[in-house]
């Protein structure tokens, strides 16, 4: 059954596949069953021998032996009307959940999601995808099949029995609209995620990215504080990373604090600098936790605010750490420009040649060697997959002098995501090899 569905999959994923988060959801404690959604209309006609057995097989949780008479229905194989066709569509992908085939699942739901409101389903389908979002990494590319329904088809579940499922939809929502730069609809979206909900810290984060995007930095400042906030003082319970989205956090207000204290006359190209803006931005940046994986852009960062600040031996001083033994595997080659412009806002004009000089002698024979290894993978995704798990696994026979910017890859929220969905998909392609012949 569906043994491809993999193949495809895995190779598109591997570069990156849909949607870009950085966030995976939490399971959810309701049961889909007992959710109160009200049934499709009635199929059209007899249902056949296989579609009633498939169907009875199911109520008695024979997930396994129901897809396989599900299978049937769908592919033709018996005499029932389109309706119960789609019916059979429905609890086929719903059975896949069940026995934990969550991308074949996906792929079943998202053929109904296709044919929108021309399937009888269509409606009923939405709860699934938010389930599987639960299931699923980010790549799979569930945000943007949420997308496909109306806000207002959201509001059927804002009722005291499925609140979480709600909440959960409106976050989803809300990040699709962001991805379509629809940004005053994500906000309205991500708003409404009640303060209860598991989903509302990573709501208000978004939220606060959406001001970014819109240059408007007093609300997002505020949105960002109010993540730290509830963080910090542990009014929510069960966010998914919650160390690390407070360090994002951290950092993210760091950064609008950063951008809004230095601003430059259109007029006269004059900059100027706000020294209290600039200090909650240090502020920020030294709160990020030592251990966090932000920390070292925490302090390259920070050495721009203390150039800015006039506070240049403070500079100087974050950039000669970045280069020490005990990061030896950081890569932060915009390091050297700080030292170089640092050098000659000073005069030190012999320094910050020297700086530039250094500059090309490290990193332009990085370029070219890192050109060359990934030629060796060019146009083979398969082969490339196979590299970067024998990266992360320490396994890859690399040259000190690129060792650095490919950890540095390596530790991409997205790449790290698709690699997860690759292992994800081989695992239930593994299973499903293993399954009984008829299921196959």
């Amino acid at each position: 059954m569906r043994q491809g569905l993999w193949l495809s999959v895995v190779v598109s994923v591997i570069l990156g596949g849909p949607g870009a988060s950085i966030l995976r959801a939490q399971d959810m404690s309701f049961e889909i069953e007992e959710t109160g959604q009200p049934g499709a209309p009635p199929a059209e006609g007899p249902a056949s021998e296989a579609l009633a057995n498939a169907l009875r097989l199911y109520q008695q949780e024979r997930y396994e032996e129901a897809s396989v008479q599900f299978q049937r229905v769908v592919e033709g194989e018996t005499t029932d009307a389109p309706a119960n066709v789609q019916k059979a569509q429905f609890f086929l992908g719903k059975s896949l959940y069940h026995l934990r085939y969550y991308q074949s699942a996906l792929a079943i739901f998202d053929e109904i999601g296709q044919a929108g409101q021309a399937h009888l389903f269509f409606n009923q389908t939405l709860q699934w995808l938010a389930q599987l979002a639960s299931q699923l990494p980010e790549p799979a590319g569930i945000i943007e099949k949420v997308g496909r329904y109306g806000v207002d088809q959201l509001e059927q579940f804002n009722t005291g029995e499925t609140v979480e499922l709600y909440n959960h939809l409106l976050y989803l929502m809300g990040r699709f609209k962001y991805q379509q730069a629809e940004f005053e609809q994500a906000i309205f979206l991500l708003k409404k995620v009640q303060k209860t909900s598991p989903f509302v810290v990573k709501a208000r984060f978004f939220e606060g990215i959406t001001h970014v995007r819109m240059r408007k930095a007093r609300p997002a400042i505020q949105a960002f504080r109010s993540v730290i906030e509830a963080i910090e003082s542990g009014d929510v319970a069960d966010v998914d990373e919650e160390e690390r989205l407070l360090n994002l956090a951290r950092i993210s207000l760091a950064r609008v604090y950063y951008t809004a204290a230095s601003q430059t006359s259109a007029e006269t190209g004059e900059r100027k600098v706000d020294g209290r803006l600039l200090g909650n931005a240090v502020e920020m940046w030294t709160k990020v936790d030592q251990g966090s994986e932000y920390w070292l852009d925490a302090m390259f960062e920070m050495s721009w605010a203390f150039f800015l600040a006039d506070e240049y031996s403070r500079a100087l001083g974050n950039i000669h750490a970045l280069f020490s033994p005990y990061f030896q595997d950081a890569y932060y080659p915009e390091a050297l420009v700080v030292k170089a412009v640092t050098f000659f806002v000073n005069c030190q004009l012999d320094n910050a040649e020297a700086m530039v000089w250094d500059f090309h002698e490290r990193y332009d024979p990085v370029n070219a060697e890192l050109a060359a290894v990934l030629k060796q993978y060019e146009g083979d995704n398969s082969k490339l997959f196979e590299f970067l798990k024998q990266v992360r696994s320490g396994e890859a026979n690399l040259s000190p002098r690129i060792r650095g910017i490919v950890f540095s890859a390596l530790s991409d929220r997205t790449l790290l995501r698709n690699l997860e969905y690759v292992t994800v998909l081989q695992g239930e392609q593994d299973r499903l090899s293993k399954a009984p012949a008829p299921f196959k």
